[in-house]
């Protein structure tokens, strides 16, 4: 039996849609709408970047404000050293060890940067990182004032840290002094050497 042809089947229903016209108000809208892929406008940047100042004479005032703050951070962590039980003393420092090292790292940065420039920006570095690298050195080698019984122990020579300032700057500022090739980084290096055994020569005289 030949089947009938149903001119209502689904296929026969299908309508073609019809060609609309398109709507002038959308249009504008979605052009101005931004693409989700068009990125050409992001810039990445780094947080460091823009918390870090690029310029010289800023990163010297950056570091001498930082340096106060960590020299201040310091003394208190001496202080608290001498008070409490030796068994605690090696927490304190090492607490306080990795933000301190990491300062006068910059420090000796700056100090090379900064050598042969006129003005006081030199002497700044320089003064601000002997006291930082001598209040580290106290922390390093602070121990309890209290003894088993809980007595406190004899107090210890005080030493006057501007004198020692005065002292070590006048060592220091005949190395800063000298001519030196800016353009070898191994002169500078053994300058910075030389410095830096100038200071230790220094912290073994207040010892």
């Amino acid at each position: 039996m030949t089947p009938t042809i149903d001119s209502d089947s689904d296929t026969s229903r299908i309508e073609t849609p019809s060609t609309k016209k398109p709507n002038p108000f959308l249009s504008k809208v979605l052009e101005s709408m931004p693409s989700p892929v068009d990125d050409s406008n992001v810039t990445l940047k780094s947080p460091l970047s823009e918390q870090l100042p690029q310029n010289l004479d800023d990163r010297v005032r950056e570091f001498d404000k930082q340096a106060k703050q960590m020299i201040y951070k310091l003394k208190l962590t001496k202080a608290k050293i001498e008070q409490c039980h030796e068994s605690e003393a090696e927490d304190l420092r090492l607490l306080i060890a990795p933000d301190a090292a990491t300062l006068i790292s910059q420090g000796d940065s700056l100090v090379l940067e900064t050598h042969g420039r006129q003005g006081s920006i030199s002497r700044l570095v320089m003064r601000t990182q002997i006291i930082l690298r001598e209040q580290f050195r106290e922390v390093q080698q602070a121990t309890s004032k209290t003894s088993g019984s809980g007595t406190p122990a004899p107090p210890l020579d005080s030493v006057n840290i501007e004198e020692l300032v005065t002292k070590g700057l006048r060592r220091i500022n005949v190395l800063i002094e000298k001519t030196v090739d800016l353009k070898s980084s191994s002169d500078l290096e053994k300058r910075m050497e030389d410095i830096n055994v100038s200071a230790s020569e220094l912290w073994q005289y207040k010892s």
